[in-house]
């Protein structure tokens, strides 16, 4: 389950993908062109292979069980990361590959962990959200370096931030600056 800026995402047991609220930007995925509010969830598509769902303010993200990028909504700020400013009605597979393992959404900006450890961001990057030492928008996905030592383990939480946490327990904030904090137990 994920509650957005006016819409919620949900998957059943059986995999199916869910989604109601407001539906201005087309965040909902259900088709429809025309603007409207769901009052009750509806299915979305026939899928039943949808493991992870993240719903932004706009747009709405999804990972299915063999580890593809699904995203859907608004995209004027290229954050859906197919590579265009077009909004999506429907869900639409993001790039080739098999690996993503988790998503996070900002309010005009997406962040990704692959299997692999690795972090990747697309989307609007006005303030340095994207981490990736430039204020480019990114129109897909695009791996993000952290330097100077990388990070055993990531965590996805706060809009329009990422937060990650090295083995050694530095935390960096990539788009503001380096803050080292020893972490502590309890």
């Amino acid at each position: 389950m994920s509650a957005g800026a006016n819409h919620n995402l949900g998957i059943k047991t059986n995999g199916t993908l869910w989604a109601w609220g407001r539906d201005n930007y087309r965040q909902l995925g259900d088709g429809t062109t025309t603007f409207s509010n769901s009052l009750s969830p509806v299915q979305i598509g026939a899928g039943t292979n949808w493991s992870i769902i993240e719903a932004g303010d706009l747009h709405s993200l999804g990972i299915k069980t063999d580890g593809t990028l699904w995203a859907w909504g608004n995209n004027n700020t290229v954050q859906l990361g197919d590579g265009t400013i077009t909004a999506r009605i429907t869900p639409v597979h993001i790039g080739t590959g098999t690996s993503w393992a988790n998503i996070s959404t900002g309010d005009l900006h997406s962040l990704g962990i692959k299997t692999d450890g690795t972090l990747w961001a697309w989307g609007r990057n006005y303030y340095g959200q994207l981490g990736i030492g430039t204020t480019t928008d990114q129109k897909s996905p695009l791996e993000i370096t952290i330097k100077p030592n990388p990070p055993s383990q990531y965590q996805i939480c706060i809009p329009n931030f990422i937060k990650t946490v090295t083995e050694v327990n530095n935390i960096y904030f990539p788009g503001i600056s380096y803050v080292e904090a020893p972490m502590t137990n309890g």
